[in-house]
């Protein structure tokens, strides 16, 4: 399955442990973390990522130029804002994410039925 390639952004002073504990748990999952805004809206320009993370814990306008940059630049990225240190929720996130991803990739099946009075 082709990787997911996550761009993660967080604020200096939030601990990421739990959300790199959680994101190995996902083989296909790549993940790029930074706390520079300007890196990261050079990344959103290069259209490296597939989904973009966004720290809770960040400053409320740089959340919101974010979004608007993604929405203007690339509108097929999935965005996600969340805490990094609620495991639990990290999980669902990330795995609700990876299901949607692996569909995403997967070829279609069409199931033929051979009964004509159907």
């Amino acid at each position: 399955m082709k990787t997911l390639n996550t761009y993660v952004i967080y604020d200096s002073n939030t601990s990421i442990d739990l959300f790199q504990k959680v994101n190995k748990e996902f083989d296909h999952i790549s993940s790029v973390f930074e706390t520079d805004i300007e890196k990261a809206i050079d990344a959103i320009n290069s259209r490296s990522m597939d989904m973009l993370i966004i720290d809770k814990n960040l400053d409320k306008t740089q959340q919101v130029k974010l979004n608007k940059l993604i929405d203007l630049i690339d509108p097929g990225v999935a965005t996600v804002e969340l805490h990094m240190n609620d495991e639990d929720f990290i999980r669902f996130k990330l795995g609700a994410m990876s299901a949607r991803w692996e569909e995403a990739q997967s070829d279609g099946k069409i199931n033929f039925l051979d009964n004509p009075q159907l």
